[in-house]
């Protein structure tokens, strides 16, 4: 093992320890995260195309509440809401958010969301709202992976696609094809009370795209400033200084571990004292 590989692994320990995370770490959590929202959204496409609430939304409510819910829907249900139900937990795992209350909100609100549709059958509005949210994701997911991995060009073009189809979708598409046809009530007399539940729950949505749009807005207009795409939620203020060999290397006498030293003899062999036992456990 080089000088280099140790000095390497000396950092990465160190920076599990202070709760730091590193390129590698992130690059990941971000790729599993495009993975995802890329098959989802195909996957979301293929079960709705030959739906007729997919091209006309008020097909939504046509034969409501007796309205069959076919396999390849149930499966597109079920395998969005297990997913939320991980983001939920893993959340407080993952890599450290600046908007992370925001994005525990939304999780909760999408569950929610989720599962009520789910008990009142309002599942055709539920895949309208999931697909229009699985189609800006992924690029947002790519224009990260191309940002850890350097190839700055390809980040900002991606992230330029990811803005524009998040203000459309988000900002013109959610409220005309989905909003518009909730507010009001649109069952008449069989409205039931918890439906006006259900719109808020659609209507804080909309809040949180708003907040998350001028987020947006803050990139962009950083990046015409300065040339950098930068995502303003991407890390928490303690992880900022993240793990990486970027860092200061130590000096090639003494590294300082915390459970012991390790020191450059005059042949330039490595020794060690208690460092050596985790190095080779390592």
């Amino acid at each position: 093992m080089t000088e280099r590989q140790v000095e390497r692994w000396f950092r990465h320990r160190n920076a599990i320890r202070r709760g730091l995370t590193s390129q590698l770490d992130k690059f990941k959590e971000t790729g599993w995260r495009f993975t995802f929202y890329l098959g989802i959204f195909l996957y979301g496409v293929w079960v709705l195309s030959d739906k007729p609430w997919f091209q006309d939304s008020s097909y939504v409510w046509t034969e409501y509440p007796f309205q069959i819910v076919t396999s390849d829907v149930w499966w597109y249900y079920m395998i969005e809401l297990s997913f939320y139900w991980s983001l939920l937990f893993t959340q407080f795992f993952d890599v450290k958010r600046k908007d992370f209350w925001e994005m525990f909100f939304h999780h909760i609100i999408t569950i929610t969301l989720m599962c009520f549709s789910w008990i009142d059958n309002t599942v055709r509005i539920g895949t309208l709202v999931l697909v229009l949210h699985d189609v800006s994701d992924f690029w947002l997911e790519g224009a990260k992976l191309a940002r850890y991995a350097k190839m700055s060009r390809l980040s900002s073009m991606f992230f330029a696609i990811f803005a524009a189809v998040w203000i459309v979708t988000r900002l013109g598409v959610y409220p005309y094809r989905i909003l518009s046809y909730t507010f009001p009530c649109p069952l008449g007399e069989k409205c039931f009370p918890a439906f006006h539940l259900y719109n808020t729950l659609l209507g804080s949505l909309q809040i949180l795209h708003i907040f998350w749009t001028f987020t947006i807005l803050r990139v962009i207009y950083r990046a015409l400033n300065t040339g950098e795409t930068e995502d303003v939620r991407s890390d928490t203020d303690e992880s900022e200084n993240e793990a990486s060999d970027d860092y200061t290397s130590p000096s090639k006498s003494e590294i300082g571990t915390g459970d012991g030293v390790v020191r450059e003899n005059g042949n330039g062999c490595l020794l060690s004292g208690q460092a050596n036992g985790d190095l080779l456990a390592k």
